[in-house]
């Protein structure tokens, strides 16, 4: 039987994969279960946007194992983001295995703990056993172990204190997990790990209701006992914290506890002694001579963090002799194999042969799928994929990363998604390690009937993914029309595969960063991305990174240091690749800032004659037109983002604001529901809707959409400015005016428009000249610009005050000057 998580194939007989441990589907309904059934691994799967047990709302599926699938989804009862788990039916039919499950919950629910992830409800709803459980964002320890190759000392250490603080608490509960392994910690945004899945746990209170002598665990992390089907207790999850602390250290997991090779000796050239000493205490075959409990081993490493210097972690003595000769005998292999890449050879193609192509066509670049048993390719395909999309842009229209990604399996049930696209094809791609080779099978697809255009296969050395990517771009482009000009388009990805991943790492940070505002998020990415250009110094992406970060921080803050950062940082990534649009649009953006428009439209320009078909450029030209008030001028650039990357929600949003401000609220409107059919759960969207219903007068559809915005973001500013502007539709001018004086920004739009509601003429005058002034250095958008003036309907009862005549001819002047100077590409 093959293993859903690791393909591993499997005897008939067997409960538990022997490659990675985790359960195994059953063809047969187990016994006591209905006879008229036929059960099987997935179970129920739900869809992302499907309301389930009538308040979760399924954002995304996080992945799935022996007992079911784990989606991410919003609790419309308690307002927030959990973790759903749909049960397999045979388990939950099972009533062994259920009795078993229900009481280990009830048990689990007891333990309350920063490190251990919180059990919130078991339920059945719609025939389905379902559990809540608190969402934790970030990787599982496996993930970040398999990215970073292996973890220094110190931060390993860090990890394994707060697991050790977890089980302290369930071993207080009388709750064993006997399943502890990386994939079962999660690592959060912050650095926090927390335990999760006490699946299989057992309360020492409690009956034992798997059978004795039963195995139950995963192999590779559990006990010599547990092995032996005997009975584990909280020794036995010490001895598999033990073997993730050396796993850790070393990125591999050590040899088995009864092999000649040790976990401490085989890791020792880089591992401390005194940590060596620890690991090896954890993992003694006896139980006796291991560390009695979760307080003991503790101490232990609290022990070893006091003695270590903060930052500089130790290493043995043998570590310190033998370094430079590991050094040299790592430089000599190099040698002998970086000039042979004997292992680089591409297969033959398809007997079918391709169909030529003259036109320039649309293509999406689908997440790459690692087939590995271990997932240890899993960064490298995200990155070339990535890669690979960039080189294609030569020769072809490629939708945008972020649009593509969100198409998960395509083979399964996403064809109609991939319509959606509106692209002729989409490439799509597989990746196995098979020591001591790396295979790859590539394929294009037409979009509209799913049939299979192309097809290659390759062969690599593990360290040829460069010259992998330059093959599958080159023959990808030959069948795309392109005749090879994708080999010009630049090479911009850093020559040491460690930058490259603390690259990805950065950019998962300040994802969450700009999702959340948190000085942690910040830190993080700036550390990653720090790590980057260290590793290698001619990565301009790292460098561009940074200038992103602070050019992010800058946009909410307006600290002038994050100005100065960005405006370094930026100008190293042009220095070291000034063929990379995004330093151009980095300087531009530093520039727009710094209020020097002309040099900031030059580079903006630039940017765009590189990459006129680049999703991320055109939404970033459209931007700089937008905040220059020249919104006429921004929507071809939205138009053509939203083209390259039709499921991202951005675009619609800027373009919908363009919209509003020329008084086309229609238009707005339509393009606001198309986004929000996609993506439910965005606040703003709901609130620039509520905005285009309030210009045109249907205030109830405008109360049903800002109550939706508040349901998924309870707590904000723009959510305040309108429901002020509500009020004063509604004339309820008591509220309105109690709540302006709560919100900092009143110069702002909504503020302006509720004073004309109101008849406060002087106020709403007042508040567009200090809009005008005030908006460049706070939102760094130009305020009750010309075209704004004369569009919004509020404003002719304004027509007959003197300081608003003076106002509109001053920026009909204005207008008509940045035409001039800013005419468009």
């Amino acid at each position: 039987m093959k293993c859903a998580q690791c393909r591993t194939d499997n005897a008939e007989a067997n409960l538990f994969c022997a490659s990675c441990g985790a359960l195994l589907g059953v063809r047969e309904p187990p016994p006591g279960a209905p006879a008229d059934r036929t059960w099987t691994v997935p179970g129920r799967t739900l869809a992302a946007g499907e309301v389930f047990a009538g308040r979760y709302r399924i954002i995304e599926e996080l992945g799935q194992g022996g007992m079911g699938r784990v989606y991410k989804a919003y609790d419309a009862r308690t307002r927030d983001d959990i973790a759903l788990k749909i049960i397999q039916p045979w388990f939950a039919a099972d009533d062994t295995a259920s009795a078993r499950f229900r009481l280990e919950l009830k048990q689990a629910r007891q333990v309350a703990h920063r490190n251990v992830i919180r059990v919130f409800d078991l339920g059945e709803a719609e025939g389905t056993i379902y559990l809540s459980m608190e969402y934790v964002p970030g990787q599982t320890l496996n993930s970040v172990i398999r990215l970073a190759g292996r973890l220094d000392a110190a931060t390993a250490v860090g990890y394994a204190r707060q697991i050790v603080d977890g089980l302290a608490e369930a071993h207080r509960a009388g709750i064993v997990h006997r399943d502890l392994k990386p994939q079962n910690i999660m690592i959060a945004p912050d650095g926090t790990a927390k335990i999760m899945d006490f699946g299989i746990a057992r309360s020492g209170n409690a009956p034992a209701l798997t059978d004795r002598g039963a195995v139950v665990g995963t192999p590779a992390y559990m006990s010599p006992e547990q092995a032996r089907g005997a009975e584990a207790d909280a020794r036995s999850d010490i001895f598999a914290l033990g073997r993730i602390l050396g796993e850790m250290v070393t990125g591999h997991l050590p040899a088995a506890p009864d092999s000649p090779a040790r976990q401490g000796q085989q890791a020792g050239p880089v591992v401390p002694v005194d940590l060596q000493r620890i690991i090896l205490r954890c993992t003694a075959e006896d139980p006796g001579r291991r560390f009695q409990n979760a307080a003991e081993l503790k101490a232990a490493l609290d022990a070893w963090t006091a003695e270590t210097p903060e930052g500089s972690p130790r290493r043995s003595a043998k570590g310190r002799r033998r370094g430079l000769r590991g050094l040299a005998v790592v430089l000599a292999a190099a040698a002998v194999l970086i000039p042979t890449f004997w292992l680089l050879r591409r297969a033959r193609p398809a007997e079918r042969p391709p169909v030529p192509v003259s036109a320039r066509r649309t293509i999406a670049v689908l997440p790459f799928e690692d087939l590995s048993p271990d997932h240890s390719l899993t960064a490298h395909c995200e990155g070339l994929a990535d890669d690979l999309r960039t080189k294609l842009a030569a020769v072809c229209d490629v939708i945008s990363k972020y649009s593509s990604d969100r198409i998960k399996n395509p083979a399964k049930d996403a064809l109609e998604f991939i319509k959606g696209l509106n692209v002729e094809y989409y490439l799509e791609g597989a990746f196995r390690r098979e020591a001591p080779v790396i295979k790859a099978n590539i394929k294009i697809s037409d979009a509209k009937s799913g049939f299979q255009r192309w097809t290659r296969s390759y062969e690599i050395g593990p360290d040829a993914f460069y010259e992998m990517k330059d093959l599958i771009s080159r023959d990808s482009a030959a069948f795309l029309g392109g005749g090879g000009a994708e080999a010009q388009a630049p090479s911009r990805e850093p020559a040491d595969m460690k930058s490259y991943f603390f690259y990805q790492w950065g950019r998962y940070f300040e994802d969450l960063y700009i999702e959340r505002s948190r000085e942690v998020d910040f830190a993080e990415a700036a550390r990653n991305y720090r790590n980057a250009v260290s590793a290698d110094p001619r990565n301009a992406k790292g460098y561009y990174g940074l200038g992103n970060l602070h050019e992010h921080r800058f946009s909410k803050t307006s600290r002038a240091e994050d100005l100065e950062a960005m405006t370094e940082y930026y100008g190293r990534a042009f220095a070291l690749d000034p063929q990379m649009p995004e330093a151009h649009l980095g300087l531009g953006w530093a520039f727009y800032h710094q209020r020097k428009l002309e040099d900031a439209y030059t580079k903006f320009r630039e940017a765009y004659r590189m990459a006129p078909r680049s999703a991320d450029v055109n939404f970033a030209v459209g931007s700089l037109f937008r905040s220059l008030g020249l919104y006429a001028q921004a929507l071809p650039y939205y138009e053509r983002a939203i083209q390259l990357s039709p499921l991202d929600s951005q675009p619609y949003f800027n373009e919908a604001s363009c919209l509003w401000y020329l008084g086309d609220y229609g238009k707005a409107e339509d393009l606001l529901k198309r986004a929000l059919a996609f993506e439910p759960g965005t606040a703003r969207l709901h609130l620039n809707l509520a905005r285009q219903y309030l210009s045109m007068g249907r205030l109830d559809d405008a109360e049903r959409e800002i109550a939706a915005g508040e349901k998924l973001q309870p707590v904000s500013e723009a959510l305040t400015r309108h429901k002020v502007w509500l009020a004063a539709a509604r004339g309820d001018r008591g509220r309105a005016l109690a709540l302006i004086p709560t919100v900092e920004l009143s110069f702002l739009y909504e503020i302006t428009n509720a004073y004309c509601l109101l008849g406060m003429r002087p106020e709403a005058v007042r508040n567009i000249r200090l809009g005008i002034e005030k908006a460049p250095g706070s939102v760094h958008d130009e305020a009750y610009v010309y075209p704004y003036l004369t569009s919004n309907p509020l404003y002719a009862d304004l027509q007959g005050d003197a300081e608003f005549k003076k106002i509109l001819a001053e920026e009909k002047a204005r207008d008509e000057e940045k035409r001039k100077k800013y005419p468009g590409f």
